[in-house]
């Protein structure tokens, strides 16, 4: 292992930025979803989750990533984004871009959003729904979509768009670049499905063969590469295993950088944890330490997830 990543690796003494996941609600029921949202419906009680807003801005923390399920479902989503005004915390928004136009009016307006990052599969809507509506096939939901993407370009908003790579859409890779750019997106992370949750049963969309090969191929990902300089976006692979044989597992920020509080108030160095059977090892109650990071980010369990990161995370779909 590289000695300066491993140094980095029990660097930092507090995290710089935390994931909430505030509902398991959704108003999709993904195919691939490894969390099986939109089942389920729990979420953190609104009293709770501004007690943990409330501490992280006396902190170090940088900002908050609001996510789901798909946050905009949360029972007191309108209350959560005048807090986080009210408060002045930075917050990012992980959404798949659905959701009315008096939230989005609200969220525009919103002096402390940073970013959001939106689900977008494909330039078309059969790539994009063969995941997310893949029975009725719904074009209003792409549709939709963009139509969102369409708006925080209009607005000036910063956008990364988060897209799945799968056996309908891998074609069409080298066509996102431009795509995105006529959207104004400035960010764009790419990562494979997971044999997780629902994504259990997808085991030939998620193991294709073609896609294995294509990320493999250095020319491939030069083109890539390329065709992100051009149209001014940010590549991120980081959810893909490095190709480079002398440094082969995947370097995430995990624990390193920033931590994961699930809908029932556990926190875990990663958020794919909860769905391994690893989730015991490496998780934190946080139910009666609302108030303390140290003692979280400090635990005996996220210090043993960094130790096994030396090797590479051993149930890591990725």
């Amino acid at each position: 292992m590289d000695k300066k990543y491993q140094d980095k690796l029990f660097a930092k003494k507090a995290p710089l930025h935390v994931h909430i996941s505030i509902t398991s609600d959704c108003n999709l029921k993904c195919i691939h979803c490894y969390g099986s949202y939109g089942i389920i419906k729990k979420e953190i009680p609104f009293n709770i989750l501004k007690k943990i807003l409330a501490y992280y801005k006396k902190t170090n923390i940088l900002y908050v990533n609001i996510s789901g399920g798909e946050p905009t479902k949360y029972s007191k989503f309108i209350n959560l984004i005048k807090y986080l005004d009210h408060i002045e915390l930075p917050y990012y928004l992980t959404s798949n871009g659905l959701f009315s136009l008096k939230k989005y009016n609200l969220i525009k307006k919103s002096k402390m959003l940073l970013a959001f990052k939106i689900s977008l599969d494909g330039t078309n809507p059969q790539s994009h729904l063969y995941i997310r509506d893949p029975i009725k096939k719904n074009k209003k939901i792409y549709n939709n979509t963009l139509k969102t993407l369409n708006q925080l370009k209009k607005d000036e908003i910063y956008t990364i768009v988060g897209t799945l790579i799968h056996s309908k859409n891998y074609k069409e890779i080298l066509e996102f670049p431009k795509f995105l750019n006529k959207l104004n997106v400035k960010k764009w992370i790419i990562g494979p499905l997971l044999s997780k949750g629902r994504g259990k049963n997808n085991n030939k969309n998620i193991n294709s063969n073609e896609i294995i090969k294509l990320f493999k191929d250095k020319k491939f990902i030069k083109k890539l590469n390329k065709e992100c300089i051009i149209n001014n976006i940010e590549l991120d692979l980081s959810d893909f295993k490095t190709l480079d044989k002398k440094d082969y597992y995947f370097k995430c920020g995990a624990g390193i950088h920033y931590y994961h509080i699930s809908t029932n108030l556990i926190a875990y160095p990663c958020p794919l944890l909860p769905y391994t059977r690893f989730a015991k090892n490496y998780s934190y109650k946080i139910k009666n330490n609302l108030n303390n990071i140290n003692k979280i980010w400090n635990s005996i369990q996220f210090k043993n997830w960094r130790i096994q990161q030396i090797k590479g995370c051993p149930d890591c779909k990725l």
